[in-house]
């Protein structure tokens, strides 16, 4: 049986129904917003499936969320083992249930890359609550540098449960989510852009300008790398030059140098507000090595020429350049002044 189309016009459980009832073995695949997902059929019951990291059950569960994206089924295509037997339509009815639960978990978890910290002492409902001893495992995860994504991969803990229980801790003022400046300033956007307010553009350059003027001020060289990204994709989107920018291409890239330097390991692009974020970094000069700076250059470098490539060389070159101008001042204004010098030294003005 030859079967494709895309999901806008054939849903996930309309599959479900038709393979199971047809009794079909094979493979569904699924491409989605850059990601792939792959189910496998034996005689109508699924056996194997696989989205990224996630297997089986959960894996399932996962791509029931995919509104859109292109599916293909291949006969005859066999899962690498059997590790399940489901039945299709039991499958159906608890992917329904966990995507209600997901609609209700994302009004408290927004962005699953945000930060979770715990309420300080003395303002937290911590010792009015009886917690489990699966609270407390959960709650110990917790530092102040782990994503809510790292804090559930860790706990080895269902995923929907652990959000439901991370959700009643937000509520009981036991935790925080952190949400960054950038993401902050990406929600602003999104906002106004929502609107449909007349001069979008000028109003958001407004907002830009502001935000522009409370950039912190980097406590090191590592800090000041980041803040030059960061503040590059900030000039280039707002720019009045329409700038075309792929931050698929910048999150591919900083996955391959994470592979070559492996200090950069606690580097990631969050998807969300299209920023680089090295707050996890714990940067102590002489102690680490330079190859974390070596690898944020890179970064910087690769948003640069693939940027000037897509777009005017001189609008990207002078915007660049403008940035430049800027973390110069603000090294200036850093504590450190060996930090700051170091930071530059991979900070390259474009002539």
């Amino acid at each position: 049986m030859s079967l494709e189309g895309n999901l806008s016009d054939f849903s996930l459980a309309d599959l479900f129904q038709l393979l199971g009832l047809g009794k079909r073995s094979g493979c569904l695949k699924i491409n989605h917003e850059g990601r792939t997902g792959k189910i496998y059929f034996d005689n109508g019951a699924i056996v194997y499936a696989k989205n990224e990291d996630i297997k089986n059950e959960n894996a399932v569960y996962s791509m029931f969320s995919w509104q859109k994206g292109e599916f293909k089924f291949l006969v005859g295509d066999n899962p690498p083992s059997k590790q399940i037997n489901l039945d299709w339509q039991n499958l159906i009815l608890e992917a329904a249930r966990r995507v209600d639960e997901i609609t209700e978990i994302k009004k408290s978890i927004e962005n699953y890359d945000a930060i979770l910290e715990l309420v300080n002492e003395e303002d937290s409902n911590i010792d009015k609550i009886n917690l489990s001893n699966e609270d407390l495992k959960l709650l110990s995860l917790i530092n102040g540098k782990r994503t809510v994504n790292e804090v559930i991969d860790k706990s080895g803990l269902d995923r929907i449960e652990a959000s439901k229980m991370l959700v009643s801790y937000k509520k009981a003022n036991i935790i925080d989510i952190k949400m960054s400046e950038e993401e902050k300033m990406q929600k602003r956007k999104e906002k106004i852009e929502k609107s449909g307010i007349k001069g979008t553009k000028k109003i958001l350059n407004f907002f830009f300008k502001s935000k522009k003027k409370k950039y912190p001020i980097p406590h090191n060289a590592v800090g000041l790398v980041t803040e030059s990204i960061n503040m590059f994709l900030d000039y280039l989107e707002l720019s009045d030059d329409n700038i075309q920018i792929s931050y698929s291409e910048i999150e591919d890239k900083i996955d391959e140098l994470r592979a070559i330097f492996p200090d950069m390991e606690d580097v990631y692009f969050s998807k969300q507000s299209h920023r680089v974020n090295t707050d996890k970094i714990e940067w102590v000069e002489g102690l680490e090595t330079e190859s974390i700076l070596e690898g944020m250059n890179e970064i910087l470098d690769f948003i640069f020429e693939t940027t000037r490539k897509n777009n005017s060389s001189e609008n990207v070159k002078s915007i660049y350049n403008e940035m430049y101008s800027d973390i110069v001042k603000k090294a200036g204004e850093m504590d450190f002044s060996g930090e700051a010098t170091l930071g530059l030294k991979y900070i390259t003005k474009r002539k």
